[in-house]
């Protein structure tokens, strides 16, 4: 199945495209478009999957509001001469826009390679949010062949999606270095220190970071965040930086120095350290907070293991007010998709299923702008049911 469909292929493309110098950037599931100065082409080289636009995307760039989905798999086989590609993929995740973690779960295979195991959207990077992963792929049967798959056997959860996929060359020479992260210090003990970062960014992609301890290079990480480092002497005083690295090598300028001195033995960091106070507020700025626990979801700034009482809780959400149902080009569901949908999923669109608040809670301002988007389309649905009895009253 396999030939047939790279010679179906060939047949439509009239000969490979690509070549040791290649560009080639499509944008999964859309239309062509410029993105940071790039083209990127309309959907094409997808084996399977189906494309789709959110009208939840007001805060992402063009190239993120269309996507290719599957119903558990989906691929590419694109055609490129054998060799070495710098592979990029774009992802945001659009349906799962409350931030429920697990809700979409899926690998991602090039070359019959693993390179994303049980990636999650949302506990990466949370939702409407862009996030780019970047790959070094070798090709040797003229195709490069891109598999996503969120199969239970794979520990997969509902579809696999992608919203870009960038294929580069290694003679396209990178010479340009990531810029420069801002580091960061969170905790400390006497034996072990909190990093984290942010900032970084690269032409291509940022692929990784290294972090050094007085100067020596302490350890050299993925893709990620945060560090510990650990097997501190307490009582002594260390200075950090990091620097951030893509994939043909290139090093960004040394970041920051952040200065720790770790505690006295058996002693813990001290407030002093992370915590500012003026006027009379005292704030924090390095990092996430945790009352009650030391366990912070991804995306989350404060977590409370516990109860909160207050006279008044202000929501002031990002995202659009759900008005946008009564715009005149709102894709409004019918009555008859509506009750497919709750016939094979068991809850309305757009809404988190039982088993998901179960495990994942709810976002009180993210819920109150779905159940208002309900209510307001349920308004639609109640004027053109009037008129329909109207119309049904008048003809008697």
């Amino acid at each position: 199945m396999k030939v047939i469909l790279k010679i179906v292929f060939l047949f439509f493309c009239g000969s490979i495209i690509a070549q040791t110098n290649l560009s080639l950037r499509v944008n999964a599931g859309g239309p062509q478009l410029t993105h940071n100065g790039d083209v990127f082409l309309a959907d094409q080289y997808s084996v399977s999957g189906s494309g789709w636009t959110t009208t939840n995307g007001q805060s992402l760039d063009a190239l993120y509001v269309t996507e290719r989905w599957g119903d558990q798999t989906l691929s590419y086989e694109i055609p490129v001469d054998n060799g070495t590609y710098d592979v990029i993929l774009h992802f945001a995740e659009l349906w799962y826009h409350g931030g429920e973690i697990g809700s979409r779960v899926f690998d991602v295979s090039m070359e019959n390679q693993l390179v994303l195991d049980n990636y999650d959207i949302n506990a990466d990077i949370g939702p409407l949010t862009a996030v780019e992963k970047a790959f070094v792929v070798s090709v040797t049967d003229g195709f490069l062949s891109i598999y996503f798959s969120s199969l239970p056997a794979d520990g997969g959860a509902n579809n696999p999606k992608v919203s870009a996929i960038e294929v580069l060359g290694t003679n396209n020479t990178d010479t340009q270095s990531p810029t420069t992260p801002t580091l960061s210090s969170a905790t400390n003990t006497d034996t072990t220190v909190d990093l984290s970062w942010s900032g970084a960014t690269d032409n291509i992609a940022v692929t990784g970071y290294k972090i050094y301890k007085d100067g020596a290079l302490e350890a050299t990480l993925g893709n990620v965040s945060t560090y510990q480092v650990t097997g501190l002497t307490a009582s002594t005083a260390y200075n950090f930086t990091a620097t951030a690295l893509d994939a043909a090598g290139n090093e960004s300028v040394t970041s920051n120095i952040v200065s720790v001195t770790t505690d006295s033995s058996g002693g813990s960091s001290g407030g002093s350290t992370v915590w500012s106070e003026s006027s009379g507020n005292i704030s924090y700025s390095a990092g996430n907070v945790g009352i009650g626990t030391s366990t912070i979801p991804s995306a989350y700034k404060l977590a409370v293991n516990g109860k909160i009482i207050t006279e008044e809780l202000k929501v002031q959400l990002q995202s659009a007010w759900p008005d946008y149902v009564f715009a005149k080009n709102y894709d409004l569901p019918s009555l008859e998709e509506i009750q497919k949908h709750i016939d094979e999923k068991g809850h309305l669109p757009n809404m988190p299923s039982a088993k998901e608040v179960e495990e994942n809670g709810i976002e009180v301002g993210e819920m109150n702008r779905l159940l208002l988007e309900k209510i307001e389309e349920l308004t639609i649905y109640i004027i053109a049911m009037k008129k329909e009895i109207i119309e049904l009253k008048n003809k008697r």
